[in-house]
């Protein structure tokens, strides 16, 4: 399933178009392949997904990887890291290109101190994730205990 925030999207255009951000604020372009985001390194940016498709995915130390979700318009990636001071806890892809909005950190950490609309924004975002991890776990569960027994 491809998650999408219109809203996100909505907010972050508004804010760019008002050309108050001075560089700190910037659209980007990532070919498919290029990596947004990488597990285990320091996030330098909150992104925000204007076009194009990407994956969010876990890569174990078996190497296998492990795709938590698709990502598309409007949803935001870097935002926990950031909120945790912590390193990537998944690399993003993108699938297809990408045109992403890129916040410095010193310029979201000031939006958060000043913008109820962004707050709003990321705790609707942030509940929306752990519903989703509610139910596909439990989905998971359910899988797992017909298949073993």
């Amino acid at each position: 399933m491809l998650r999408t925030n219109i809203s996100s999207l909505s907010f972050i255009e508004r804010l760019h178009a008002k050309k108050e951000h001075n560089g700190s604020l910037t659209l980007e372009t990532f070919p498919a392949g290029d990596l947004l985001l990488k597990q285990g390194e320091k996030a330098t940016k909150v992104l925000i997904v204007k076009t194009g498709i990407t994956k969010c995915f876990f890569s174990e130390e078996n190497g296998k990887d492990y795709i938590l979700e698709f990502l598309g318009e409007g949803e935001i990636v870097g935002e926990i890291e950031f909120l945790r001071q912590i390193k990537c806890l998944c690399s993003v892809e993108a699938v297809t290109k990408v045109e992403a909005y890129a916040i410095a950190v010193p310029f979201f950490s000031n939006l958060l101190e000043i913008n109820l609309e962004l707050n709003k924004l990321l705790l609707d975002e942030l509940a929306e994730r752990i519903i989703n991890t509610r139910v596909a776990g439990h989905l998971f569960n359910s899988y797992t205990r017909l298949n073993m027994g």
